[in-house]
C-alpha cells in the first residue's frame, strides 16, 4: 500500500503525500516560475468552467421563469457542467498546495491564518453593526464593503502582521461610513 492508503490523512495532507511521492519519482516542478504559470492556467479553467455553469443555470431559470419544462440534455448539461467546474477547482487548489510545498510553506498553517484574520475582521464588523444598531444584511454593498476594510485594517494594525511586499502603509479607515 502507498503513502496516500490511510482515510485519517485530510484532503491538503493526502495532496502533500502525493506531491512527495511525485516528487520521489522525478515528476515534478522545480522552478517556482513554472508553478505560478501552471495556476494561472489552471485559474483560467476553473473560470471558465465557472462561467459555462452560469450560462446553463440562467438558461434553466429563464425556462423555468416562462414556465417551460427544461429539457432533460440540459439537466444532463448542468450536472456535466458542475462536475467539470469541480475538477477544475480541485487541481487549482492542487496546485496551489503545491506551490505551498515548493516555497516550504504548509498549507494548512497558512489557511489558518486566513482563517483567523477573517474571523476577527468578521467579529470588527458584527461587533460595529451591534453596537451601532445596524444590520449588515440590510447595509448596501459599498458601505459593507467599507466597514471589511476597515475591519480588515484594524486587525492587521492590532495583529502587527509584517508590512506587505509593496511596503504599503496601513491607516485606519476612520470616515464616517453611514
Amino acid at each position: 500500500m502507498n503513502k496516500t492508503g490511510s482515510g485519517s490523512l485530510s484532503s491538503i495532507e493526502k495532496s502533500l503525500t502525493l506531491l512527495e511521492e511525485l516528487s520521489s519519482l522525478g515528476i515534478d516542478y522545480t522552478r517556482i516560475k513554472d508553478l505560478w504559470s501552471r495556476i494561472n492556467e489552471e485559474l483560467a479553467e476553473a473560470k471558465a468552467a465557472s462561467e459555462d455553469l452560469a450560462v446553463l443555470k440562467s438558461r434553466i431559470a429563464l425556462m423555468e421563469g416562462n414556465h417551460q419544462e427544461v429539457p432533460i440534455q440540459d439537466q444532463v448539461d448542468l450536472a456535466k457542467a458542475h462536475q467539470v467546474l469541480e475538477r477544475e477547482l480541485g487541481d487549482l487548489l492542487f496546485a496551489i498546495i503545491d506551490v505551498c510545498r515548493l516555497l516550504q510553506v504548509h498549507p494548512c498553517t497558512a489557511l489558518e491564518a486566513a482563517n483567523k484574520r477573517i474571523e476577527r475582521s468578521l467579529d470588527y464588523v458584527r461587533t460595529y453593526c451591534s453596537k451601532e444598531g445596524l444590520f449588515p444584511a440590510l447595509l448596501d454593498p459599498k458601505t459593507l464593503e467599507k466597514l471589511w476594510q476597515e475591519g480588515q485594517r484594524i486587525t492587521y494594525l492590532k495583529h502587527k502582521a509584517p508590512p506587505s511586499p509593496e511596503g504599503e502603509k496601513v491607516i485606519p479607515f476612520s470616515a464616517d461610513i453611514r
